[in-house]
């Protein structure tokens, strides 16, 4: 059974550290404050994570990527450069796409995504009276009350979520190709870009209710992707027509910016090229947070509108 990961090595590998040779990185785990050195083969991996029985080919992932992760350094540094091409933001957005659509994160939210709609199909349906009252031993209360007080629960095969994520990877990749970027530079070694073990960090838009994702690419390059919602109707194109750009030279203020979402976006470890009680103090200070679905129900005629939105959420429960 193949240990499969769910974040390429070959983007973890760009955070080894030089103090401990160029063969491994420094981890962060938010969940207890541990602090380790580790190589790119130790994390980030699930057994058998790639293979999926809900699909045809259990294994089509992997093939998807063979056209990604061999081409993921020669990208990187043509972003870097601005001497990129079409094939080098397919690279980008299909790495982006991959780790959006199959990390736990992606399936913990795509589950819960999942649960709501039955949810929302359970109350329209309640509202016509196309489901039975419930036994007596439930008090004749509707589905919909049931799910709403736990006597029922929902269980969701994550298998499911994880197919969907997979058979959209091309289409996700377009549209994260057919949007505004901002290229981000960091040339201060001394405060680099993290990484972790879901790099498609969420950023609150103020403009737009879609969120923005962060992407740190290596510890001098990260990738800022913002919604072009008027897009949104017409079908991506992986020739990625639509796509504009701006590259920014960021100061330390603005890495601290990336840096604080990819650490409240990680789902626990954090990986960075360096070793130091700042990191580790950063690290606590957003460790409390993940990214969570928030769903929305607003009635419409006879049935319901559902909305959903991700975002940042501590473990108050408010979001940032």
């Amino acid at each position: 059974m193949p240990l499969d990961h769910y974040v390429s090595q070959v983007h973890l590998k760009r955070f080894y550290a030089e103090s401990l040779g160029n063969r491994k990185m420094h981890a962060y785990r938010k969940s207890d404050g541990q602090q380790f050195p580790c190589g790119s083969e130790d994390v980030c991996r699930i057994k058998d994570g790639s293979t999926n029985d809900f699909l045809g080919e259990p294994r089509l992932v992997e093939e998807f990527l063979k056209t990604i992760e061999p081409k993921y350094n020669a990208a990187c540094a043509a972003l870097a450069a601005g001497t990129f091409d079409q094939e080098h933001v397919y690279v980008i957005t299909g790495f982006i796409a991959y780790v959006a659509s199959c990390s736990p994160t992606a399936v913990r939210l795509g589950t819960r995504h999942l649960e709501a709609l039955v949810h929302a199909e359970a109350a329209i349906m309640d509202q016509a009276d196309l489901l039975p009252p419930s036994p007596p031993e439930l008090g004749g209360a509707s589905f919909s009350e049931l799910l709403s007080d736990g006597r029922v629960v929902i269980e969701t095969d994550r298998r499911f979520p994880h197919a969907l994520g997979i058979s959209n990877l091309l289409h996700l990749a377009a549209a994260f190709g057919n949007t505004y970027w901002e290229i981000l530079l960091n040339d201060d070694a001394s405060s680099p870009f993290f990484t972790s073990d879901f790099p498609v960090a969420i950023e609150a838009n103020p403009q737009s209710l879609v969120v923005n994702r962060v992407i740190p690419l290596t510890p001098s390059l990260a990738l800022r992707i913002h919604p072009r919602t008027h897009l949104s109707m017409s079908e991506p194109s992986l020739s990625f027509e639509n796509l504009r750009y701006k590259v920014r030279n960021l100061g330390r203020q603005g890495v601290r910016l990336v840096n604080t979402a990819v650490v409240r976006s990680a789902e626990n470890q954090v990986f960075a090229s360096i070793n130091s009680q700042w990191v580790s103090r950063f690290v606590a200070k957003h460790s409390r947070y993940r990214v969570e679905i928030s769903n929305r129900y607003s009635p419409h005629g006879s049935g319901i509108i559902k909305t959903s939105s991700l975002e940042v959420r501590g473990s108050g429960g408010h979001s940032d």
